[in-house]
């Protein structure tokens, strides 16, 4: 494929050692861990009735896809004119293809920085696969003034065959477009967001990584949600962001639709979001399984 994955967050260790000697032995004039110093909260600065409001919030929402963004990305591109900004034929049925400009077409439609969109989809026997790879580093701005923001990479690979489908999707980076129609788009998102999905008579998704708005923040640990099994109810690890940077952690596990919530080290009772969860990890999958790319 056209991109490989990029790593999208970075990792600092936070292990709590330290020393009072620099790496050549040197006294570096530091006395023990800064980290040692901090204060970490007893409690969430949210009540739990608040992170599962917030939470519920974003799963109503939606979680992040390409679809989505797709769409959002083709209202440019189908008009787009043959300078402005320049892609392979300037075919107005494309979607993929890469443009590097800044320019504004005729309409007032302005594009801004460079969009690479590989797109393929092939038919074999009863089979039909779809692979999709993005990278954006672009400002789009339509004939309202409205913009379009979007910075960051994304693959699907997603195989159809018969009854059957197996998918397996990324989405990372920041992104907006505030249209009032769009979604998990119009508010903006930060995420980093890995999901799998095989139907097979019953539907199975798995889900890793997290997906962040302004006001609430979810991350996944290998959380998955079978249709046929549990009653659909989540199973693995949920974690909730409080406003004080701090996470909730949720566990779901015996098939039930509360998993025990900790902060740090306070147990905060079962917080009970997984009915909302499996909603909203299903309805993904039927999105990721069924949204045709045609025009």
């Amino acid at each position: 494929m056209l991109i490989g994955l990029v790593a999208l967050l970075a990792c600092t260790d936070q292990s709590g050692t330290s020393s009072d000697s620099g790496p050549s032995g040197t006294d570096t004039g530091l006395a023990g861990n800064p980290l040692d110093d901090v204060t970490r909260p007893d409690a969430p600065e949210q009540s739990v009735d608040d992170l599962v409001a917030g939470a519920a919030a974003l799963f109503d929402r939606g979680l992040p896809e390409l679809f989505t963004l797709r769409d959002a990305y083709a209202s440019f591109l189908y008009v787009r004119e043959p300078e402005c900004p320049g892609t392979p034929d300037n075919d107005p049925e494309r979607v993929d293809g890469i443009w590097n400009n800044d320019c504004q077409t005729s309409d007032g439609v302005g594009f801004y920085g460079t969009g690479i969109w590989d797109e393929l989809e092939e038919t074999a026997g009863d089979a039909t696969t779809l692979t999709i790879d993005l990278l954006a580093s672009w400002e789009l701005t339509d004939v309202a003034g409205r913009v379009m923001v979007a910075g960051g990479e994304a693959d699907l690979t997603r195989v159809l065959e018969g009854d059957t489908a197996s998918i397996s999707t990324f989405l990372g980076g920041t992104y907006t477009y505030d249209d009032g129609w769009s979604g998990w788009l119009d508010p903006g998102v930060e995420t980093s967001l890995f999901a799998t999905v095989d139907v097979d008579g019953a539907t199975a998704i798995s889900l890793e990584g997290g997906v962040g708005w302004a006001a609430e923040a979810v991350r996944f640990n290998g959380l998955t949600v079978a249709s046929d099994t549990c009653d659909g109810l989540p199973q693995g690890g949920l974690e909730l962001r409080d406003t004080s940077g701090y996470w909730v952690q949720v566990a779901f596990a015996g098939c039930e639709p509360c998993g025990a919530a900790t902060f740090l080290d306070t147990d905060l009772g079962d917080i009970c979001l997984g009915e909302a969860l499996a909603h909203s990890a299903l309805a993904y999958a039927e999105l990721l399984t069924s949204t045709s790319v045609s025009r």
